[in-house]
């Protein structure tokens, strides 16, 4: 009889593994809207720089797994540019060169984990319309068990105050230790700038001054956005490259 019974254990036990099944949850960081196998709107203004959220992720069901994402787009705004984070974020696209966008990377998720490392953005160059991506999340070895989230960004009308936004030029840029910021733009009195990262995340902020020059050597390599603002709102934003 014990012979059986350690037979039998560890056949349970194997099985008892491969039954895991991971369930992937999506939320909506300011409500905890579920948005998993679902869609979820998010409405801008054309004349904005870029159109963002990012979301929660929930594992649960499998102690461990490598998860990847696939974007793909069956709607597009002629003229735009998008681009999400999956673990790193990405170089933004221009709309329609790139129907199915598979991430170069792979996270690895825990049973129990909340992340927010799921972030899409929207370049509206100041158009206006309506585009459409589904993004697929594929957990390594459960090719079946996949888990979308459709992302619908919906650009409205433009506003007056950042259809007038000034250019911002960053030299050099990419850098590496120093950038000179200079602004096409006289209602610079008073601005402040700030860096963020693509998911919005804030880095440093400063009293802006023309021609001034930022130390950025701490920053790690990536894409950034420095953002110029007065009184009365963003009055310029461009992205940074650090090498």
């Amino acid at each position: 009889m014990k012979k059986i019974y350690t037979l039998i254990i560890p056949i349970l036990l194997a099985f008892q593994g491969f039954s895991q099944t991971p369930v992937m949850k999506f939320m909506t960081t300011d409500d905890k809207t579920d948005i998993t196998n679902g869609s979820h709107t998010i409405e801008g203004d054309g004349a904005r720089f870029v159109i963002s959220e990012s979301f929660y992720t929930i594992m649960t069901g499998v102690d461990s797994v490598m998860v990847g994402v696939k974007r793909i787009e069956k709607q597009f705004i002629t003229g735009t540019f998008d681009y999400y984070c999956w673990k790193e974020c990405y170089i933004g696209k221009p709309a329609g060169s790139q129907t199915i966008w598979v991430a170069s990377d792979s996270l690895m998720m825990y049973d129990g984990d909340t992340v927010k490392l799921f972030a899409v953005y929207l370049e509206p160059e100041g158009k206006k319309g309506t585009a459409v991506y589904d993004y697929i999340f594929t957990p390594k070895g459960f090719e079946m068990d996949t888990t979308y989230v459709e992302i619908v960004f919906d650009i409205l009308t433009i506003g007056i105050e950042e259809q007038t936004a000034a250019d911002l030029t960053i030299f050099p840029n990419p850098a590496t230790d120093y950038v000179q910021l200079s602004l096409n733009n006289r209602n610079y009195a008073d601005a402040r700038g700030r860096i963020t990262g693509l998911s919005g995340q804030l880095i440093m902020e400063f009293n802006f001054s023309q021609n001034q020059s930022i130390d950025v050597s701490s920053l790690d390599p990536g894409m950034y956005f420095i953002e110029i603002r007065n009184t009365k709102g963003v009055i310029a934003r461009e992205k940074l490259s650090i090498q």
